[in-house]
């Protein structure tokens, strides 16, 4: 029967010995482990969790384990003992001799049967007990025994402490050796380190109390102690400081155990213990195998792992940390749990992977980070886009806005009103926007508030900047003047369309006058030629207020300008110039290129120049400054012209041409608000 347990043990374990696969030794081999040591080893087949794994061992000795799906190398110490922990075990357990180990203890426990039964018997102990509080009631029950003990100071003396000894001692050893035939008749491949331990300890206890009851009174005195060490005993009257030897009474027989059994018993538990099934032993074949396999695999496996781990980083995970920052800068803004646990996930597998990555299946772990880093990015962008929106929708507010405040000399109560709306909701966009639907819909709202104010203002000075401003621009061509001159004397230029107009009007009245006078058609006197010169005087009057009027208006006009003005000018033009007046900083470059795109929106050609010193650049050209204002501005050519500067302005002038102009800092001019104005 112990020919067939090994092989059962090994088919329910689900164990089967091959040769080593093809694709096993190409493994190694791709590895540089040389071929004396492929060809060396022997492979077993051991499930675990419901996964194969191929076991190569050299000569009993594990060195390598490979997970049979994966390919891969299993080089933890801890799997590698989890693995193979039953195999080794059961392989170990059936090389196991029970019956002869049995057999050696039983006849070794038979050897001294008879001495010890017979002393069980002389001292009552077969029957009763011995203890100080029944005064040794097993002794009293055999006169002989009882006797000897009170001629020896009775429960107390030295005899009666013997016979407790020997009781106890008896005890011990007698369930040491059921605990040893117990455990090593029950032991099979599952309990087996279980059982060992436990007969581990019933041996130890089986050869230390077999050789103290040598040293016990109640038997003889053993041929090792000489005459001359009795001879000592006279020096030792006290019992309980005395050798043993000194007061042996020899009252049972003496003891017949054979320790040459007991030493081959200890030979075989001794080559039971050097195998493999405690699990420390285990561990140690693991931690062994690992050591192995780190020789030939490692360097290379760590630098394939290493290549692997890089294209996860570099490739799959390629925009990681742009995805982490814009989306905290997101949350920051909206807050939304999602994004947030998918975001910590993907992080803690991450670091995971990178932590762990040459023990993990970086395949699987690749793929699982793609999806977590999909999931992130498209909560992301949804969440970017309605963030987004929202900012849109707070530029073209803050654009019409402005434009609104533009429009007039002094806003309206309802455009502050819609202004100091603005300034909250946008505050709130940079901060931490609690309901988003609400802010959307505030947004709207205001957007529409805020164009239902924008219109062109109707009044006598754009009537008079209407008719005015062209006849002013044409005048200026005719009468060659600096372009701060003309932007002085503008205003008077369109007062001599008004002169020119009335001039007009008064001649044709003097004709009407002369005609008749002619033909007669009018009765000359003194109070007719009265009342033509009030007529002419009244007239000419009327002339120089009209005139007066005008310039009034020209002038006013030339002052201020609303800003739908220049967005007409704007409208009417196919160019539309940027001006980067002053040294321009990298924030006027940005803003400028902003402006130029916006202005391509609208399908027009922004045509950018430079303003430094006087001098006007547009490429390569270069004219004087009132050269360029002045052809700009008799082209009627809008201008937008950015400033660098410590004030913050914005200022729309429309009738010698038409410009916006915008002064400020950095910060302004990183905002650039002109591009949300060019719309």
């Amino acid at each position: 029967m112990k020919l067939y347990i090994p092989i059962l043990v090994f088919l329910l374990l689900g164990l089967s010995y091959a040769s080593v696969p093809a694709q096993i030794n190409n493994l190694l081999s791709s590895y540089n482990v040389p071929s004396q040591i492929i060809n060396s080893l022997t492979p077993v087949n051991i499930t675990y969790s419901n996964k194969t794994y191929t076991a190569l061992y050299n000569k009993n000795v594990l060195l390598f384990l490979i997970n049979d799906s994966s390919g891969n190398f299993v080089l933890n110490t801890t799997q590698i003992y989890l693995i193979i922990r039953n195999y080794t075990i059961a392989n170990a357990y059936g090389s196991i001799n029970k019956n002869l180990l049995l057999s050696y203890m039983h006849e070794f426990q038979n050897s001294s049967s008879a001495p010890i039964n017979y002393c069980l018997f002389e001292t009552g102990l077969d029957q009763y007990t011995c203890n100080v509080s029944n005064s040794c009631y097993s002794c009293q029950t055999v006169p002989v025994c009882n006797l000897l003990m009170y001629k020896t100071d009775g429960v107390t003396g030295t005899f009666a402490q013997d016979i407790m000894s020997f009781e106890k001692e008896y005890s011990i050893l007698n369930n040491s050796f059921n605990e040893f035939y117990s455990s090593i008749s029950s032991m099979n491949a599952k309990n087996a380190a279980y059982n060992l331990a436990i007969a581990n300890s019933a041996f130890a206890n089986i050869t230390n109390y077999t050789r103290s009851l040598y040293t016990n009174g109640l038997f003889p005195v053993t041929p090792n102690i000489t005459s001359a060490m009795m001879s000592q005993c006279e020096f030792y009257p006290n019992p309980s400081t005395a050798p043993w030897y000194c007061y042996a009474f020899g009252y049972c027989e003496a003891l017949t155990y054979n320790f040459s059994l007991l030493n081959n018993i200890q030979q075989i538990i001794s080559e039971i213990n050097a195998k493999p099934i405690q699990n420390s032993q285990i561990y140690m074949v693991a931690y062994n195998a690992s050591l192995a396999e780190s020789k030939y695999i490692e360097p290379i496996f760590y630098s394939r792992k290493v290549a692997q781990l890089n294209k996860i980083l570099n490739v799959t995970l390629a925009n990681y940390s742009s995805l982490l920052n814009d989306s905290y800068l997101i949350l920051s803004h909206i807050s939304n749990s999602s994004l947030y646990n998918e975001l910590n996930q993907l992080a803690s597998i991450r670091n995971y992977t990178i932590n762990n990555f040459m023990s993990i299946n970086l395949t699987q772990y690749n793929a699982t980070l793609a999806s977590y880093l999909a999931n992130a990015t498209k909560i992301y962008l949804e969440l970017n886009k309605t963030y987004s929106y929202m900012l849109a929708l707070a530029r073209n507010n803050t654009a019409l806005l402005i434009k609104d405040q533009l429009n007039y000399q002094e806003p309206s109560k309802q455009i502050q009103n819609l202004s100091f709306e603005e300034m909250q909701i946008n505050q709130m966009l940079m901060g931490n926007i609690y309901n988003v639907s609400s802010a959307i819909s505030e947004l709207k709202n205001i957007g529409k508030g805020a164009l239902s104010y924008y219109s062109s203002p109707l009044s006598l000075t754009e009537l008079a900047r209407y008719i005015d401003a062209p006849f002013a621009r044409s005048l200026s061509l005719i009468i060659p003047m600096p372009y701060s001159s003309n932007l002085v004397l503008a205003p008077i230029y369109g007062s001599l369309l008004s002169l020119l107009i009335g001039v007009v009007a008064f001649g044709i009245v003097f004709i009407i006058y002369m005609r008749l006078r002619i033909k007669r058609k009018i009765i000359i006197n003194k109070r007719t030629i009265r009342n033509w010169h009030l007529l002419f005087i009244s007239i000419a009057i009327l002339i120089i207020l009209y005139v007066a009027i005008t310039y009034f208006y020209d002038l006013k006009a030339s002052n201020f300008a609303p800003i739908s003005v220049f967005d007409n000018a704007v409208a009417n033009s196919h160019y539309v110039v940027v001006a980067l007046n002053g040294t321009p900083t990298i924030s006027e470059y940005q803003c400028g290129s902003l402006i130029s795109k916006s202005i391509i929106s609208m399908n027009k050609e922004p045509i950018l120049i430079s303003i430094s010193n006087g001098t006007c650049t547009a490429g390569n050209k270069s004219v004087s400054f009132s050269t360029c204002m002045n052809f700009y501005a008799q082209s009627n050519i809008p201008m937008v012209i950015l400033t660098n500067g410590s004030s913050n302005q914005i200022k729309v002038y429309s009738f010698f041409g038409s410009y916006l102009y915008f002064e400020g800092n950095q910060s302004s001019m990183d905002a650039c608000y002109p591009s949300l104005l060019l719309k």
